[in-house]
């Protein structure tokens, strides 16, 4: 018995300790998988009620987003990193989509009507701050570069259109309860 209670403190410290460098690692680092796909996961697991893991689940979204936008500014996206941000990215707007839905189905139609609105409003900076950088990239940077991020920035007003669309349809259904 005190051996197994010995190793689960080691796998906690050993865990917690790669938990906290994962925070700030980047997709095109080895340790971000364990960020995004044990780390992230398990928060969201933890989080109690749909509210708190559509939270999760928006918060993961804009980490992301800022994640992109950071390897963009050191010039470090290419296409595999782009890759993995995107699978993400798609994991997570499709888990929020669900929730959203879900706490409609409850009858929470202010809530989902405001984490809906958060995500278009997460979108819409972000969608802003890839054209922006998109533009920057067509006036100097190589042809890699710009289709990379041209792909990334088209993908990103897609998301911002499917937030949008969330949006309109939970602030009516908020509406119509009221």
């Amino acid at each position: 018995m005190p051996l197994i209670a010995i190793a689960i403190i080691i796998a906690v410290a050993v865990g917690g300790g790669s938990a906290a460098v994962a925070q700030t690692a980047l997709p095109d680092s080895a340790i971000w998988n364990f960020k995004a796909y044990v780390s992230e996961q398990v928060q969201t697991e933890f989080a109690f009620g749909e509210n708190a893991k559509a939270d999760m689940d928006l918060y993961v979204i804009e980490v992301r987003l800022s994640e992109a936008e950071r390897l963009i500014s050191d010039s470090r996206l290419d296409a595999a990193v782009c890759k993995k941000i995107e699978n993400s990215l798609n994991a997570r707007v499709a888990s929020l989509e669900r929730r959203i839905a879900r706490l409609r189905e409850h009858g929470d139609f202010t809530a989902a009507a405001d984490i809906a609105w958060r995500f278009q409003a997460a979108a819409a900076a972000h969608a802003a701050l890839l054209s922006e950088a998109q533009a920057n990239a067509e006036a100097g940077g190589s042809a890699a570069q710009k289709a990379v991020l041209g792909a990334f920035a088209e993908r990103t007003r897609a998301m911002l259109d499917i937030a949008s669309g969330i949006s309109a349809d939970a602030s009516a259904a908020a509406a119509d309860a009221f």
